[in-house]
């Protein structure tokens, strides 16, 4: 919503520390007049609101829009207020969003918002929304009148590459499940029916603040809290019902906002003390075996939903009915076992690699930063990385340009065993211990990163990739101490963590996946919380400090260093 961002960036100068004044309208269905009536009268009395919202349907559904709306298309009179829309449900509507189908402004001051997205407002106010009604089956959101579990991953991929706070979010149908655990029950009987389960995976994820729906009546649910792997804001969800309605149901919502870019971290995730327990926890999974895993129970004691993980060299398993791979699209597999995900596995096997240009850690390249180099061995080095995690932090790598610890010939193997070997023993010295991780996806050159951490957070270590991983919908394997990466990657990008017990957590990257996934993992409340320490660019030393960190390590390291081994 590229012109009305600029619109609205204007006014932020003046709006530090104002919070912001919204309406929000239900279904319009097209009475575009008796709206902006209402809204004209409202904008009379100081403060003024900024935006309005529509969470329902802008225009009718058989295509039906008053006489009100060409006299702002034509520019005859002014929208009052900049308004953010939802997208169409039926074709009838689709015709009046020819202007900007896509999204973007359709007339000064009316914004749609797009099917599926994420955006910033005035003030910092971050939104997200989902347009159309749900449909259970993929393909059928080619219209774009509707959306399914699958088309919108990539709102939920965008929101776990970092940890921001969505302040409201804009859907056109109700998230399935939204009235357990409430003590009043909705009257909508046909929102209830056509509620959505991909809504309500997007709402659990981001958490907003708000969430907004339209309804046949005006519906308050009570406020929930929210888990996850860093402290969450409880959530008020809220149905406005349709506008000029002869009930005289409530049909402009107004609030107050301060945006959580402009509020202390605290401030946002403050409980309130009529919250109830989150309604979209998933429902306890089936015991499992001695071998499987468990996941720590959220804030509703019901176990988070495990993802879907396979063991080396166990054999396919079987989907529930009805599930179908997110790659091809079609039901009797997972992904891991798609044969479409197969075939470029083999095909990405098959090409030779060769550096995209000079690489910035094979050490024979003169404008590798050598400042930071620790130790030296015949085949690998040790390295502290810009901006490390915690003291101790650095990373292995081959002399020469190898890709991955999967592509790793036996010589360099057993170099990196040894350096592994006392980098663990320099820890253990300190009390502490140690986490391993790999991301062989978007990088050229092979970066083992050794993070110590404080003996105390062992435990934890593991609950917090498997919890981070169920946030990301992706499956991994579980790979025992010793097992074969090369063997259990086949030729495909990955992202590999070894815990202080030495099983390997492996996830095969078929799509997209955040670069900083480890870090954040790492820097999680439940860790080290410490998420200023995500991008390691906020983290960065100057070159003095960087060489004193390095000649400090370099000598904590050299009784451990099989290099000045007698």
């Amino acid at each position: 919503v590229p012109v009305a961002c600029v619109r609205l960036n204007l006014l932020e100068s003046n709006m530090a520390e104002e919070p912001l004044r919204i309406l929000v309208a239900g279904d319009v269905n097209g009475q575009i007049g008796q709206l902006y009536k209402r809204v004209n009268t409202l904008l009379q009395k100081p403060p003024k609101f900024q935006m309005l919202f529509c969470a329902g349907n802008f225009f009718g559904e058989d295509g039906f829009v008053d006489e009100e709306w060409a006299k702002y298309t034509s520019g005859e009179q002014s929208v009052p207020i900049p308004t953010y829309i939802l997208g169409p449900k039926t074709p009838e509507q689709a015709k009046l969003y020819e202007a900007a189908p896509r999204g973007g402004d359709l007339c000064e001051n009316v914004t749609f918002l797009g099917a599926c997205g994420t955006t910033q407002l005035v003030g910092g106010l971050r939104i997200a929304y989902v347009s159309g009604s749900f449909a259970g089956t993929a393909g059928d959101e080619a219209n774009g009148l509707v959306h399914t579990e699958d088309s919108v991953q990539p709102l939920l991929t965008q929101y776990s590459r970092a940890f921001t706070q969505v302040d409201v979010l804009l859907t056109a149908a109700w998230p399935d499940g939204v009235c357990t655990h409430n003590s009043i029950a909705a009257g909508d009987a046909s929102a209830l029916s056509n509620a959505s389960p991909a809504i309500a995976h997007v709402a659990q994820v981001l958490s907003p603040r708000y969430h907004f729906a339209a309804s046949s009546e005006f519906f308050e649910r009570l406020p929930f809290r929210n888990s996850g792997a860093q402290p969450r804001p409880p959530t008020r969800f809220l149905a406005v019902a349709p506008t000029a309605n002869p009930a005289k149901q409530k049909w402009l919502y107004a609030f107050s906002i301060v945006p959580s870019s402009r509020l202390d971290p605290a401030a946002v995730v403050r409980e309130l003390p009529d919250a109830t327990a989150c309604p979209y926890a998933p429902k306890a999974a089936p015991s499992q075996s001695s071998q499987g895993y468990h996941f720590a129970a959220p804030e509703s004691a019901e176990p988070a939903r495990q993802p879907k993980r396979k063991r080396e060299g166990e054999a396919p398993r079987a989907p529930p009915p009805g599930y179908l791979c997110r790659k091809c699209f079609t039901p009797g597999h997972y992904i891991v076992d798609c044969p479409a995900v197969v075939k470029e596995t083999h095909e990405r096997a098959a090409r030779p690699a060769a550096p995209q240009g000079p690489c910035w850690f094979c050490l024979g390249n003169p404008e590798v930063e050598k400042h930071l180099v620790a130790s030296v061995g015949s085949h690998a080095y040790v390295a502290l990385p810009k901006g490390e995690l915690t003291s101790g932090h650095v990373l292995l790598l081959p002399i020469s340009h190898i890709g991955s610890l999967a592509e790793l010939p036996s010589e360099a193997k057993d170099e990196f065993a040894k350096y592994k070997t006392g980098l663990k023993k320099l820890f253990a010295s300190r009390g502490e211990t140690c986490v391993i991780f790999e991301r062989n996806f978007r990088t050229q050159h092979l970066q083992l990163q050794f993070v110590p951490l404080p003996q105390a957070l062992e435990p934890a270590v593991r609950t917090a990739f498997e919890q981070h991983f169920s946030r990301l919908q992706a499956e991994f394997s579980v790979l025992p101490a010793g097992a074969n990466l090369a063997e259990a990657a086949d030729g495909q990008p990955y992202f590999a963590v070894e815990l202080p017990n030495g099983e390997v957590l492996l996830h095969l990257i078929t799509g997209r996946f955040p670069l900083q996934f480890g870090r954040e993992v790492l820097a999680s409340p439940a860790l080290l919380n410490a998420p200023e320490h995500i991008d390691w660019k906020q983290c960065a030393l100057g070159q003095a400090e960087e060489k004193e960190h390095t000649a400090t390590f370099r000598q904590q390291f050299r009784s451990f260093d099989f290099n000045f081994a007698s």
